[in-house]
């Protein structure tokens, strides 16, 4: 079964059914042009979630594209991190209306690492910073069913500082391609440790799922 289709059937049959998304850009558009993989579940369900995206400009898009479901979202214009405060966003763009050689948008790229997968950025902007732990502990969060993370190369970092022991993601999704070999295989170690089933997915993402909710 397809990771979208699994996802799916999981929502029909889940109650109360929450999400984080962190790095919701927009909400609606992906690194090849299309939407993000939540855009259209969110809106066909009407699904509880956070959604976190720390590009000022790009957030204010971002609360637009789900105006009509933000009864049932929570937005923070923040990044995650391994501690409060603030940090430097690096990004590709001077302009946030700028965009590549194929009409694609710069601020998709944006990082909290200065250098990703060789690239070089050549701009900042500072951001308020957050942890994982402190997002969740502002609005109670006791339960997640998927936590989506696409952070340009920061996904591991934000996986190591979750507090296991307080909270449990169903569902974890992050991308791998921009993660160094090392990190790939440290991050996969890791979760395996933490209970979950690791499956590499086509689309430069891995999927984890809680193993012992795999068996009921």
């Amino acid at each position: 079964m397809r990771y979208q289709d699994f996802l799916i059937e999981y929502i029909k049959h889940s109650k109360d059914f929450f999400f984080v998304e962190i790095g919701a850009h927009d909400g609606a558009e992906t690194k090849t042009g299309g939407k993000d993989s939540l855009y259209d579940l969110i809106k066909r369900f009407n699904l509880k979630g956070i959604l976190v995206e720390p590009q000022k400009y790009v957030f204010e898009d971002l609360e637009k594209n789900y105006a009509e479901q933000s009864h049932n979202l929570i937005f923070e214009n923040v990044a995650i991190a391994e501690k409060n405060g603030k940090k430097k966003l690096y990004k590709l763009y001077k302009e946030p209306w700028e965009k590549d050689e194929h009409g694609r948008e710069l601020t998709e790229h944006s990082s909290l690492l200065p250098i990703r997968s060789g690239l070089r950025y050549p701009y900042f902007e500072i951001v308020d910073c957050m942890t994982f732990n402190d997002l969740v502990g502002k609005y109670n969060v006791k339960k997640i069913d998927l936590l989506q993370i696409d952070t340009e190369g920061y996904d591991y970092k934000i996986i190591k500082s979750i507090n296991f022991k307080k909270i449990r993601p169903f569902i974890i999704s992050y991308e791998h391609i921009h993660l160094s070999g090392a990190d790939r295989v440290r991050c996969k170690k890791f979760l395996q440790k933490q209970g979950y089933e690791v499956f590499i997915l086509e689309d430069n993402n891995t999927c984890c799922i809680l193993s012992d909710k795999l068996k009921n």
